[in-house]
């Protein structure tokens, strides 16, 4: 590990701050790292990572758990610029991802088709509508998103009639919907010890972002990984759920130490991207609907950061006010914004469309 060792030869490297650093080395069991907007999210995960590595013992690896396969990907992308060999050691990947993986190595103990795929959105609507052709579209898509919501929340309970019929369907034409990897996959680490006992043998150190992203299914899954031999790193922000209609949970942020006994939370604080004002005036606004205490944002770039707001009498005024605005940045479209008097040049402008964002 020699790379890794020269990574951290220095008490401190000099892209991390001493609250990064903390997480980054910290070494006494389960962490939660509550991470802001801006504040090094992915910088301190990746390094956590690595200096994790040097842990790994015989034929131990980490696994690393996104959200999005372009987070993976990043996520790769950082510890392949610093560490050879990166698929020996670290298993990267989304929830469903790794679930597929692991249920295509151990098929052959399944009660699943041994050739299974999985199901495709047009597929599925074909499979809803061959099961229920005197419903309108609108139904059978309302039953679908409610079997995957089942899925994912309810996955404990006996089926539905509907959620049944949907998945012997499923079966009988060796398909798999994405809701079933993660349930197929904690069913069979539930019922199968001994292969409960390799991955956990396997995966030693478990890595999770965006962790206020959960739902219960994934929950379960990491609860059974971890068991009492493995340890869990997860970071995210409470204040940036954005999951809820897929069935996440903030509950399980707030459970965290109860969840994996011992855990210590740690906390980032200093953000790297906006200015002061911005961070305060955001704070605000967070404050009055968060339900969880979180550090306030400290801003570590030294800028203006100009926040205006602007009450319009109605919604067309409102438009009108923001088209005005967007007009005198970029200098003026047309000729009528010149006439008009929105601007008084088409050389005023300082900012491109490209600079520009409306939300």
């Amino acid at each position: 590990m020699d790379e890794i060792k020269k990574i951290f030869a220095t008490q401190m490297p000099h892209d991390v701050s001493s609250a990064q650093w903390q997480a980054i080395t910290y070494r006494q069991g389960h962490l939660l790292i509550v991470a802001g907007p801006g504040t090094g999210k992915t910088h301190t995960l990746t390094y956590r990572i690595l200096h994790t590595v040097d842990n790994l013992k015989n034929k131990e690896q980490i696994l690393a758990i996104t959200f999005t396969n372009k987070a993976a990907m990043e996520m790769k992308e950082r510890l392949e610029n610093r560490l050879v060999n990166v698929d020996d050691r670290i298993r990267i990947g989304t929830f469903h991802g790794f679930c597929l993986e692991l249920l295509r190595e151990y098929v052959q103990v399944t009660n699943l088709p041994r050739d299974f795929r999985v199901i495709s959105p047009e597929e599925s609507e074909a499979t809803a509508k061959e099961l229920w052709p005197d419903k309108k579209p609108s139904e059978r898509k309302a039953i679908l998103e409610k079997t995957s919501q089942l899925k994912a929340v309810e996955f404990t309970r006996q089926p539905s009639p509907e959620v049944d019929c949907y998945n012997q369907k499923l079966r009988e034409r060796g398909f798999l919907d994405f809701d079933d990897l993660l349930f197929e996959t904690w069913a069979l680490l539930k019922t199968n010890k001994k292969v409960l006992q390799e991955i956990q043998d396997t995966y030693r150190y478990i890595f999770v972002d965006e962790y206020q992203d959960i739902n219960p299914v994934q929950h379960a899954l990491l609860k059974i990984f971890i068991g009492d031999k493995s340890e869990i790193t997860a970071i995210g922000d409470p204040n940036q759920a954005v999951y809820g209609f897929r069935g996440s949970d903030i509950k399980f942020f707030k459970s965290f130490c109860d969840d994996f006994p011992g855990a210590t939370i740690l906390s980032l604080s200093e953000n790297y991207r906006s200015a002061q004002n911005l961070l305060s005036a955001a704070s605000q606004v967070i404050a009055k609907h968060s339900t969880l205490s979180v550090p306030e944002l400290i801003a570590k770039i030294y800028a203006q950061g100009q926040l205006t707001i602007y009450e319009a009498p109605t919604d067309k005024a409102e438009a009108e006010y923001v088209v005005h605005q967007i007009e005198k940045m970029v200098g003026g479209t047309s000729l009528f914004s010149q006439d008009s008097g929105r601007v008084t040049t088409h050389e005023d402008g300082e900012r491109s469309f490209g600079d520009i964002a409306v939300l």
